[in-house]
């Protein structure tokens, strides 16, 4: 495929237009892959020149879009602001009506307003892309490729790069069924990369599917997931997409893993070895969104703002007091939106153990690491917070989270977080619009919440759509001590679009997210450990794997520890 036609097409593109480009060329890529695995593993360079091939590929709608926001925000140019701050406003009010019901304008005036403003939001995106070209062009001179990602990757470590494709067969000339492959670079001078066939995605995503429904049992039963199904499953996960890398991973410490279609959905630390291990147990895992984001870890810009830390939110708290503490705290209120009747009957419990945990990191920056803290907890935990203060260093989360799909689990006070069940039926007949963006079906929640869906208003939701509207350029990590914060629509060659998607593109370096609902007091305990480790001087990514460790120790059930992972820079 022409790169440079794709790059100049971007420009004029809005997300949801770039992304279809892509879907419309994908066999091109796909046809490409496939004659290699088959028909040219005798060629080192061929192999290496289809790595490169799919780096450029593999998210390439994620840098587009991170590449103009980075731009956007640090243009100079008063159009490009007035822009982006008409974007960002404009993101707020389609978030705000997520869950929404039609007012007394009735239905249709109601699905109207809905399709202007996305109308109105991508036409603001082709134009800030257009407007933030020749800036956004500058950041495309680090292009990654083997030689690039080789000599930044730490010596001790192996990149592993997952592609799910539409597999073609040449003999048949015709398509067969997806696949599986992986690319394995190992770092060296001279970048050794290879190419290997896993599997038919079918006997992958089956193991996957029992796992997560083991797994999930928390929320449809209220039962601890059963520790033996759980490793059925994930050593069968292991024997598939795993083993036929071991020897390529043989003595590395440290895994890089670019998972793609729904591997992007399991915790590569729970998998079971051979040797009856966790693969935690004998490696560092990393995960990256795609290849290319390797490049970025070179990247020193470091925010000047404090760590943030939001933490124990009163849920329960009274609207006329929520406003009263914005006024306090001097921040704008955020815009007010009706909520439907499916989510107006949620109700999210306090964690008490999060004002633990939030005390106890912030402990640790202020005398460790010497870093200022702002703790805002109970009352002072609201959504403003996030947009009011200066960009910061550290940002951690720790409140429920929520995911939008078929299911309604009540937010208990033992696991952080909530499904929210959606209508079936997206029609006019249940007078509510199909929510077809994905960023707008998972967030996490603020102080007021609770109080505010009863009312049919959405303050304290905060969804993936909203946090586009941040500037992290710089923030080191980012912590979302919530539940299914790793979750959300998953793209094959793009990663999972929600949460994990929106603070990336906002601009954080590193982010920490959970996979599954999460138990609040061994959360609490690991996180704190996670927080010790690294003042102590451990890298970001050791010092997860250590404070898992630690509760393995403990319990070692992988529900207890296994939900965490890491994305981003691991130093």
């Amino acid at each position: 495929m022409d790169d440079v036609k794709r790059e100049n097409v971007f420009f004029v593109l809005n997300e949801k237009q770039k992304m279809s480009y892509m879907n419309q060329n994908e066999g091109s890529i796909h046809a490409f892959m496939s004659h290699s695995v088959k028909h040219m593993q005798a060629s080192p360079q061929a192999i290496t020149d289809t790595f490169n091939a799919w780096l450029k590929w593999k998210g390439a709608v994620a840098e587009a879009q991170g590449r103009y926001m980075d731009a956007a925000m640090q243009s100079g140019d008063p159009e490009v602001k007035k822009k982006l701050d008409e974007l960002t406003a404009i993101r707020r009010e389609i978030a705000k009506m997520q869950l929404s019901k039609p007012g007394k304008d009735g239905f249709e005036a109601y699905r109207n307003r809905i399709d202007a403003l996305q109308k109105q939001k991508e036409t603001l995106e082709a134009e800030l892309s257009r407007l933030s070209k020749d800036f956004a062009l500058e950041k495309t001179i680090g292009r990654a490729d083997a030689n690039k990602i080789s000599a930044i990757l730490p010596k001790d470590s192996v990149y592993i790069d997952f592609a799910k494709i539409e597999f073609y067969d040449f003999k048949k000339n015709k398509l067969d069924k997806p696949k599986y492959l992986a690319f394995v670079l190992i770092p060296q001078k001279e970048p050794h990369v290879k190419l290997i066939e896993i599997s038919d995605a079918a006997d992958i995503e089956k193991h996957v599917k029992a796992y997560l429904q083991e797994m999930n049992k928390i929320k449809t039963s209220g039962n601890v997931p059963d520790k033996a199904a759980l490793d059925t499953a994930a050593r069968a996960i292991y024997d598939i997409a795993i083993k036929p890398l071991e020897k390529y991973m043989d003595g590395r410490k440290q895994l890089f893993i670019s998972p793609d279609g729904n591997l992007n959905l399991i915790s590569f630390e729970a998998l079971v070895t051979p040797s009856n291990k966790y693969l935690m147990e004998e490696h560092t895992i990393n995960y990256i969104a795609a290849g290319r984001d390797i490049i970025r870890f070179t990247d020193t810009t470091m925010a000047k703002g404090d760590a943030l830390i939001i933490a124990d939110p009163d849920y329960d708290m009274g609207l006329t007091e929520r406003d009263k503490a914005a006024k306090e705290l001097n921040v704008a209120k955020t815009i007010r939106g009706n909520v439907s009747r499916d989510a107006s009957n949620l109700n999210f419990n306090r964690l008490p153990d999060t004002k633990q945990e939030a005390d106890a990191i912030e402990k640790i920056l202020t005398d460790k690491k010497k870093i200022k803290v702002k703790n805002y907890q109970n009352t002072q935990a609201i959504e403003e917070m996030m947009f009011s203060s200066e960009t910061p260093k550290i940002l951690h989360l720790a409140t429920h989270g929520y995911f939008l799909n078929d299911e309604e689990v009540k937010g208990s006070n033992e696991t952080r977080g909530v499904t929210i069940k959606l209508n079936e039926d997206f029609s006019a007949t249940n007078e509510t619009v199909n929510i077809e963006n994905p960023m707008l079906r998972s967030g996490i929640v603020f102080s007021g919440v609770n109080a505010s869906l009863k009312a049919g208003r959405d303050e304290g939701m905060m969804s993936a759509e909203k946090i586009l509207g941040l500037n992290l350029k710089g923030t080191d990590l980012v912590v979302l001590s919530a539940c299914e914060t790793g979750v959300g629509d998953v793209k094959n060659g793009e990663g999972v679009f929600g949460l994990k998607r929106a603070f990336i593109l906002s601009g954080a370096k590193t982010l920490v997210m959970s996979l599954w609902s999460v138990p609040s007091a061994e959360t609490t305990e690991m996180m704190t450990d996670f927080y010790m480790f690294m003042a102590n001087g451990r890298s970001k990514a050791e010092a997860l794997r250590q404070a898992k460790l630690n509760m393995m120790v403990k319990k070692q059930n992988p529900f207890y520890w296994g939900a965490f992972v890491m994305t981003g820079k691991p130093e």
